[in-house]
């Protein structure tokens, strides 16, 4: 879409967009397009459409025209993808499936039907070059980006690693190593793999440990991807990317001398892969116009076309008794695993220039000198907010409305988000800003809020009070395990002062309305792989505790304590993609200030009813809740107002009570009171970065015989 904007209207017409929307953000992406292409948004991508499609008829007729097999389908989802394959020494095929209906599987399949022999489950994996089988057919190489622990997911380093298909564990042979392809050597001695230098990247040879032992081949200016060894251990064959064009180079694991296929030319060729016997080298090129197979004659020095597909054919791989060409074959934006007999005298001869030596990269071009001058940040210009969404709340008086903002500077090291609202029968403003740095570990948050929801109170007396706070707090993320499941911790530790005052004719005693207390609270999760349409991570657990307490030796006035210790277990359900959370909650609190127990409290409850005892010290909930989708609409309104990934419902029970002093199981369970009920929620992103849960809850209080409904909506970073 892009190349059609910038062809249709000027070279610079998406970068004209991205400025104009830049500086008038409130107008969004619809009315950037309008005043760059004069067009409405439906007449620019309807004439957007129309050109692609008839583009496309084009290239699927140019792509048949050859008249090739396309192979046979031997593993298709319409919600997977088999991104990357190989064959085993027992002639069945492995294959990595990736998507949104299943959870990531490595999958050994019979070559003949296509039937799964056995699966085994290396996590949320991503994998930035293809699988490769061990010398020993137990495990697989592959290299993944790992996150550093104090990262939160934006640092990361590619390294070595090999998966036990039995275990299900993994073995990470470097560590900042920044590997991008490996292959094993034919006696398992050796790896040859791509390791980034710089700008740049090159081929390397390690010893089995990942540990280096030689640079085979690297200048400044080239890349290299996918090194695949000759069946003899003679050659290893890999795509260098020089000048812009993409070639398949054979080199020697002695010298590292570099021999081209073939002259460098404008295609691009990748995946290469040696039939048993050694005489073809297969890849993939779009030389035929689409991406397709080809095979490369090492003795007769011909190359030959083997498919004609109308999307892409990629990844060629030869069974080892070399009867048989598996492949991986674009459809429909995901790609299924396909076989034809392997017959490279049937194929289509295709031109090729004459030898050549590989071309020295142009330096000058792609890494020209230059001279930079810093002319300082411009920072109202960098710290716009790029999120501004309504806001909706209720003070003492009614309902509430207003902004909700983010924003941050360009490279994330300073953030923030607020709320600004103002209460329409209340006519009084009120905010909630939370500003956080990274640039030192731990992080270092601010929070400044001025508020009268419902929340925490000053002991006996009404609900409705202004509470002012500043908070300052140190946190430090960290994530403890990537693969196979995710592990993360999240803990923080601060300090809040608060500042109480009447509201509707309450009156607050001067000498008792400030707080001064230290507070820490912290997060663990454990995450295992799931479909990405799973309403919640099978079998995966949340612990969350938090814990604050007043320092009286500080100048606070109201003295108070407050814990709160949260479990969490999710089960699978009957159906596809549910699943059940099983919760347990206990809150124990005391002294002069009444926390808010929202997280402790059957719901239809508040804070200060009588009624099972909910205003009392110390709350335990149990909690079982059903979640099911009920569809998945894909749809939205604007080009980035808000799009709509799911539609979801619960039921839920939720069993719970308080009490005051020691805990009597007896008396608790005769206290206790049921909440039943349902939900209907949609996930949504809202202006492309913010992800939400939107809906509504209603219930029945059974032992109280009352109804109640309430609002959802959720952040779900």
């Amino acid at each position: 879409m892009i190349d059609y904007l910038n062809r249709h209207f000027g070279p610079s017409a998406a970068a004209r967009m991205a400025r104009y929307q830049g500086e008038h953000p409130v107008g969004g992406t619809r009315d950037a397009l309008i005043h760059v292409t004069g067009q409405s948004p439906d007449a620019f991508y309807n004439g957007f459409l129309a050109e692609f499609y008839k583009g496309a008829r084009a290239s699927e007729t140019r792509a048949l025209s050859a008249g090739l097999p396309r192979g046979k389908v031997l593993a298709s989802d319409p919600l997977e993808s088999y991104d990357s394959h190989t064959w085993t020494h027992n002639g069945t095929l492995l294959a990595l499936r990736q998507g949104y209906g299943k959870k990531t599987a490595l999958m050994e399949l019979d070559p003949a039907t296509g039937a799964v022999i056995q699966q085994s489950f290396p996590g949320p994996v991503f994998t930035t070059g293809p699988i490769r089988l061990s010398h020993d057919s137990g495990r697989i190489v592959l290299c993944v980006p790992f996150p550093d622990p104090f990262g939160g997911w934006e640092l990361d380093t590619a390294d070595l690693a090999l998966f036990d298909l039995k275990t299900e564990t993994y073995t990470r042979l470097t560590r900042g190593a920044h590997m991008f392809s490996a292959a094993p050597s034919p006696d398992g001695n050796t790896y040859a793999a791509v390791r980034r230098n710089g700008m740049w990247s090159e081929l390397v040879l390690t010893a089995p440990d990942g540990k280096v032992r030689s640079v085979l081949f690297g200048q400044p200016g080239a890349y290299c991807e996918a090194p695949a060894w000759s069946p003899d251990g003679s050659a290893i064959a890999a795509v260098v990317k020089v000048r812009g064009n993409a070639d398949i180079v054979t080199f020697s694991p002695e010298s590292g001398q570099p021999d081209l296929l073939f002259g460098s030319d404008a295609a691009e060729d990748n995946d290469p892969a040696f039939s048993p016997d050694g005489r073809y080298l297969l890849f993939a090129s779009d030389r035929s116009g689409i991406w397709n197979i080809f095979a490369w004659d090492r003795k007769d020095k011909t190359l030959v076309q083997l498919t004609s597909v109308r999307y892409g054919a990629f990844e060629p791989r030869v069974s080892p008794d070399g009867l048989t060409l598996s492949f991986t074959r674009l459809n429909r934006g995901i790609k299924e695993l396909c076989t034809l007999p392997f017959a490279p005298e049937a194929g289509k001869p295709f031109p090729v220039p004459n030898p050549a030596p590989l071309p020295e990269a142009d330096l000058a071009r792609v890494a020209p000198p230059v001279t930079t001058e810093s002319k300082g940040i411009p920072w109202v210009e960098a710290t716009k907010p790029f999120l501004h969404v309504p806001y909706f709340t209720s003070d003492e008086d009614g309902s509430a409305l207003g902004v909700f903002l983010m924003g941050g500077d360009p490279v994330g090291i300073n953030s923030y988000a607020g709320a600004l609202f103002y209460g329409l029968e209340s006519h009084r403003a009120g905010f909630d800003v939370t500003v956080t740095n990274r640039s030192f570990t731990p992080e270092i948050t601010a929070r400044l809020y001025d508020s009268a929801e419902e929340g925490n109170t000053v002991a006996g007396l009404e609900r409705w009070q202004r509470e002012r706070s500043v908070e300052l707090a140190l946190s430090l993320p960290v994530i403890l395990q990537s693969l196979p499941s995710r592990l993360t911790l999240f803990p923080t530790v601060g300090t809040r002062i608060r500042k109480f005052d009447g509201i509707k004719n309450v009156v607050l005693d001067p000498d008792k309305d400030q707080s001064f207390a230290w507070f820490t609270e912290a997060t663990f999760t454990r995450m295992p792989d799931a479909a990405r349409r799973d309403v919640l991570p099978t079998w995966g657990q949340r612990f969350y505790g938090t814990y604050e307490e007043s320092i009286d030796k500080a100048g606070g006035e109201l003295l108070s304590h407050n814990g709160v210790v949260s479990v969490t277990q999710y089960l699978p359900g009957p159906a596809l993609h549910d699943g059940f959370d099983l919760t347990l909650v206990h809150q124990d609190q005391g002294g002069e200030i009444s926390y808010d127990k929202d997280l402790s409290l059957p719901r239809g409850y508040d804070n200060d009813d009588p009624e099972g005892g909910m205003n009392l010290d110390n709350n335990l909930l149990a909690s079982l809740e059903y979640h099911t989708p009920l569809a998945f609409p894909d749809q939205g309104v604007g080009l980035v107002l808000i799009h709509v990934s799911r539609l979801k419902t619960s039921f839920f029970a939720d069993v719970g009570a308080g009490w005051q002093g020691s805990f009597d199981a007896g008396d608790w369970a005769d206290r206790a009171r049921l909440s039943v009920g349902t939900s209907l929620s949609a996930r949504a992103t809202l202006m492309a970065v913010l992800p939400v849960e939107a809906g509504v809850e209603v219930g029945y209080k059974v032992r109280d015989s009352e109804g109640f409904a309430n609002f959802i909506f959720e952040v779900v970073f």
